[in-house]
């Protein structure tokens, strides 16, 4: 920064009585202000960190660094990074020069206005301009197309929850007609007859000694002669009435 404040000087100082800015003071002043600007806003967070809070007093910045980078630091985030210079705007007053220089940064354009003391010929203060007016512009209208997109959204959802409740009225009947059919199965296996089956009784007439058997030994349980009653037939007996005797 000492080898561009002392480039500038040299040039100047035979100039310095004149309101006029020659055309070799123009590009040694707007070199001045590029190199500058760039510097500032190149500057890693160490090194701005060690401008800000020095380490030693021996290395210890001017007033001019502390504040410009004070400045940079406020508008880091909402610019973005350096990209390029666009052009330079020189006022010259008594006391000093204004050097105003348009910057291209990352996400947004802007303008660094770099006040140099004509006695001296050495910065004194650098601000940013972020065009703060144009920035809001854009919020306001982006937050427009956010409510638009959002009211859009709203709008499209209640006309598709309105279709849906329209529907409810056939998903009713599809139940209905459901639980029709079921009553309807129900009835008809109820009036469909269950057939039994038949009991078979087994002829005897074939096997006289089984029925003789069979006589003899009832006769004797009931104390009683074969002649009192005939044997007919002969059924299978109910296992279940057999295990409850």
């Amino acid at each position: 920064m000492c080898m561009a404040v002392i480039t500038l000087a040299m040039p100047m100082c035979v100039y310095a009585e004149e309101a006029a800015v020659s055309d070799s003071d123009r590009a040694t002043i707007e070199s001045f202000a590029q190199q500058t600007v760039e510097q500032i806003t190149s500057m890693t967070d160490e090194q701005m960190d060690e401008i800000m809070k020095p380490s030693s007093i021996l290395t210890a910045p001017n007033k001019f660094f502390v504040e410009a980078v004070q400045a940079w630091q406020d508008v880091r985030d909402e610019l973005g990074a350096f990209k390029a210079t666009t052009g330079h705007d020189i006022e010259v007053s008594e006391d000093n020069i204004v050097v105003t220089t348009n910057v291209t940064f990352e996400k947004a354009d802007g303008a660094v206005v770099l006040t140099i003391g004509r006695e001296d010929l050495a910065p004194s203060s650098m601000t940013f301009d972020t065009g703060a007016d144009s920035s809001m512009a854009a919020k306001m209208e982006k937050a427009a197309l956010n409510t638009l997109m959002g009211l859009v959204i709203v709008f499209v959802m209640l006309i598709f929850l309105s279709f849906l409740i329209s529907q409810f009225k056939h998903f009713g009947k599809l139940e209905n007609r459901g639980k029709k059919n079921e009553k309807e199965l129900d009835v008809a296996a109820k009036a469909i007859p269950v057939p039994v089956a038949p009991v078979q009784e087994e002829e005897l007439a074939d096997d006289g000694e089984l029925v003789a058997v069979i006589a003899a030994a009832i006769a004797a349980s009931e104390n009683t002669s074969t002649d009192s009653f005939v044997v007919r037939s002969i059924r299978k007996a109910n296992k279940r009435k057999w295990q409850n005797a």
